[in-house]
Formats: structure tokens, C-alpha cells, sequence
């Protein structure tokens, strides 16, 4: 057996297979979540390149396999990764079944999986800007709804990440010169500037960043989230390998505040322009740059407890963008696409379970105390100000915007909930609109996933020590950087 059919090759085979017999209905997201599970499951059990006993035949999964003069590689060392990975699009089609992204998604998203594990396999390492690229190309018709204006988002999405892919190149090619002569200045700093205009680029850092809101306002919110997490989440992880691989970079002065400084500026940005949006899928297109640079600045500690946060952070910004976009496509759905805070309140009376939810997955960006991500928000923030005092200050700032958002938000949408001077009767609140959707009170689907966040928070919110636990083995993916 070989690594890369197993992870790549077959889930790309079940995305194909997906789109063939797309109108089986939802129920192919159940069946494709099952497929991710076990294929998670297998890359926890089984190590690689190591034989091991099964149903009494010896087995070996190879690690690489050779494709166009390139390897595709995935070491032992890598699988608690593969296993992240697909646990989370495991998570990702669950939630997919209650949100109906389109008949498009169980495919798509299988292939951008396979995708993604080619980006983190591939050697050179350099060639996974080229499998980002690809993510982003068979995303197209996940992003753009039948029947819809295509809007300006969608175009400059393509652009601007296509444009980081040959910077990333670029500096392959000149990477040579820099490890046969360290002490090349003139090599350094072309290196690092095409280092810095292609991850601009690829994380959608200000000034590149205007695709995001954009995008959200005219994609599906479920969609939009599930690209929103994992092209940021692959680009940084491709930054992690340069630093794993290149100790000139690890080595470079003061470039761990300098990553603290920038990832702060960048959050601060982020969270200012999400505050003053009255679209909330248009703030959350700002929150994904505010959380782009929450990353960054964990990825600045530059230590084993930086990793330990990142991944942390990662694992809570999946199950929070996950609450988010269930409950917006839910809410997008009852008021008829408008997805304006002050339109959307004329139905919180009847969606009060989809409000919640929403309401968790704001908590878990502002890192609110017992929401997902307020231990290691506050590890973050208490780690950062022991290394940097200027980078903690953006940090900061950016929280406090944040949870300005979360209050002006919560006061806008109860405000039904608050208003005395309504009549009781549902229809003086909502008058002429028509809503698709039952209650929620009336849903077995709704309340079953309300139980399923609060066991979340409970988890999550009460006991952090057990996400901790949980993310430590993805630091041995990237030894030299934890050191």
C-alpha cells in the first residue's frame, strides 16, 4: 500500500464519484464523512514505513510515490496531521448535511481535500503553492450559486491567489543561491521579498484582502467558510515548512516580532472593518483576516508553545467556522438571502436556536471567557506580551473590536426578544415576510445540534487542558521550529 492512494489518490476517486451521483441527494455528505473518519482513523492506527501486523498478513504503507519527476511524500511524523485533516472535513460534511450547500459540495470539497494532503506531501515542498493553486481553481463552482451575478468577488479571489503562486516559485529558484551563500545579502532580500508578496497574496493580507467580503456577501455562507478556513490554514502551513526546512530564515533577526507585530497590525485591521459592517457575512469575511493574523502572530512566538497555540487555534476556528456557517445559512434561508443584522432580527423570534449558535461562533472570534477559544486566546496574549509589548498593543485592540462587534450585534438581533411594546403575535413582529423555514422548536435536526455545540463548550470552554491535549502531537510535525 502506498501513503499517497490512500490519502490522496482515493479520497480524490470519492470527490469524482461524488459529483457523478450528486443527486442521490444530502445523503451523500454522511457517506463521504464516514469515508473521511475511517481514513483518519487509519492514519492514526497504522505507522508508515513500518510494517504491521493485519488479519495475520504483514503490511507496509510506503510514504512516497513518484509522479512526473516530483514525490509524493507523507512521512510518519505527518500523520497526526492527516488525521486533523480529516477529522475535519469529516466535521466539515456533517454540517453540510443541515446547511445544503449545493449538490456540488461533497465532491468538490473531497478533491480540495486530496488537494490540500498534495500540498503538504509534495517534494520539493515548494510545489504545494501549485496544489493551492488547484484548490483554489475546482473551488469556482462551489463558490459561484446557479442563477446568480458572479458579482466582483469571485474574479479578484482568482487573481489574487494565483498571483502568490509564482512568487512562491520565484523564490525556489533562488533559495539555492541563498543556502550555497548565507552571507548573500542581495539573495536574502529577494528571497525575502518574494516570500513576503506571495504570502500577502495567498493569506489575503491588507492591502490584498478585499476578495474576502466580497466573496462572502455573494457565495454561500457554508461554502465561503469551508474555503476560508482551509486556504489560510495550508499557506500557513506551507510558511511552517519554510521555516522547518531553512535555518537561515529561523535564524533571521528579530523575525519573530516582526511576524508577532505584523500578525497583530493584520488582526487589527481585520477586526476595525468587520465592527463598522452591518452585513454579517461581510463582517465575516474581516473576521477571517482578523483570525489570519491572530495565526501569524502564534506562529511569531516561534516556539514550542507558539505551535501548541496555533493548532490550538485552528482546531477551535474549524468548529467555530463551522457554527457559523450552519447557522447563517439557516438564517440567510428564513429571511430570504438578506443577511443585513438589522433585517435578520425581524425573524430571531422564530430561529432562536440559529441565533444562539450564531451568537457561539461570534464568542469563540471575540475569544469571550468559557466560549472555544478563550484559553488559548488568552495563552496567546499572555505569551506575546512576554516577547513583544509592541505587537501586544494591535493584538489587543483587535480583541476590543471584536467584542464591540459581538455586543452591537447581540443587542441588534434581541432586540425583539427585549421589545415590550410588540404584541405577542408573531405576525405584528414579522409582518409580511414569509419564512421557508419551520421553527426550531418544531426541527429534531436543530435542537439535536444545539445539544452538540453545548457539549462543544462544555468541553472546549470548561476543560482546555483536553484540546490541548488533543493538538500536542501536530508540534512533532514541525520539530526544528518547536525547538
Amino acid at each position: 500500500m502506498n501513503a499517497a492512494v490512500i490519502w490522496i489518490v482515493f479520497p480524490g476517486l470519492l470527490g469524482l464519484i461524488a459529483l457523478v451521483g450528486r443527486k442521490i441527494g444530502p445523503s451523500i455528505n454522511l457517506i463521504l464523512a464516514g469515508f473521511s473518519l475511517i481514513l483518519a482513523w487509519i492514519a492514526w492506527q497504522f505507522p508508515i514505513d513500518q510494517a504491521f501486523d493485519a488479519a495475520s498478513t504483514a503490511l507496509k504503507i510506503s510514504s512516497s510515490f513518484s509522479i512526473l519527476g516530483r514525490s509524493l511524500t507523507i512521512a510518519d511524523i505527518q500523520r497526526p496531521l492527516i488525521v486533523f485533516v480529516f477529522v475535519a472535513n469529516a466535521m466539515w460534511l456533517f454540517g453540510a448535511y443541515l446547511s445544503l450547500p449545493g449538490s456540488l459540495f461533497p465532491g468538490i470539497s473531497q478533491i480540495g481535500i486530496a488537494f490540500f494532503v498534495a500540498a503538504i506531501s509534495v517534494q520539493p515542498f515548494l510545489y504545494a503553492a501549485i496544489f493551492i493553486a488547484f484548490i483554489v481553481l475546482v473551488s469556482i463552482p462551489l463558490l459561484s450559486e446557479p442563477g446568480q451575478d458572479l458579482g466582483d468577488g469571485l474574479p479578484r479571489f482568482l487573481i489574487f491567489q494565483l498571483l502568490g503562486v509564482p512568487f512562491i516559485l520565484f523564490v525556489g529558484w533562488i533559495l539555492a543561491g541563498v543556502e550555497a551563500s548565507p552571507g548573500n545579502s542581495e539573495l536574502v532580500i529577494r528571497a525575502g521579498i518574494g516570500l513576503i508578496l506571495g504570502f500577502s497574496f495567498l493569506l489575503a493580507l491588507f492591502p490584498f484582502h478585499s476578495w474576502l467580503p466580497k466573496l462572502a456577501q455573494q457565495s454561500h455562507p457554508y461554502s465561503f467558510a469551508f474555503l476560508a478556513f482551509f486556504l489560510p490554514f495550508a499557506s500557513l502551513l506551507l510558511a511552517l515548512t519554510f521555516f522547518e526546512r531553512f535555518a537561515w530564515i529561523r535564524d533571521f533577526q528579530n523575525l519573530d516580532q516582526s511576524l508577532m507585530l505584523l500578525g497583530g497590525i493584520v488582526s487589527a485591521i481585520g477586526a476595525l472593518f468587520a465592527l463598522v459592517q452591518n452585513d454579517i457575512r461581510r463582517q465575516a469575511g474581516y473576521l477571517i483576516v482578523f483570525q489570519t493574523g491572530i495565526w501569524i502572530a502564534a506562529i511569531g512566538l516561534y516556539v514550542q508553545a507558539g505551535l501548541l497555540i496555533f493548532f490550538t487555534l485552528a482546531w477551535v476556528h474549524l468548529i467555530a467556522m463551522i457554527i457559523w456557517s450552519t447557522s447563517v445559512s439557516g438564517l440567510r434561508l428564513a429571511n430570504h438571502g438578506d443577511t443585513n443584522v438589522h433585517a435578520l432580527s425581524r425573524i430571531s423570534l422564530r430561529h432562536p436556536i440559529l441565533l444562539l449558535s450564531y451568537f457561539l461562533s461570534l464568542a469563540a472570534f471575540a475569544g469571550l471567557p468559557f466560549s472555544l477559544s478563550f484559553f488559548p486566546r488568552i495563552l496567546l496574549i499572555s505569551n506575546v506580551a512576554l516577547y513583544s509589548e509592541s505587537a501586544l498593543v494591535p493584538i489587543l485592540l483587535g480583541q476590543f473590536f471584536v467584542i464591540l462587534l459581538f455586543i452591537r450585534n447581540f443587542h441588534i438581533l434581541l432586540a425583539p426578544f427585549l421589545d415590550k411594546k410588540r404584541g405577542k403575535g408573531e405576525e405584528s413582529l414579522l409582518g409580511p415576510v414569509e419564512d421557508p423555514l419551520e421553527l426550531d422548536s418544531e426541527n429534531p435536526l436543530a435542537l439535536i445540534y444545539l445539544g452538540f455545540l453545548i457539549i462543544l463548550i462544555v468541553i472546549f470552554g470548561f476543560f482546555p487542558a483536553l484540546a490541548l491535549n488533543g493538538v500536542s502531537p501536530l508540534i512533532t510535525v514541525f520539530p526544528l521550529v518547536g525547538q
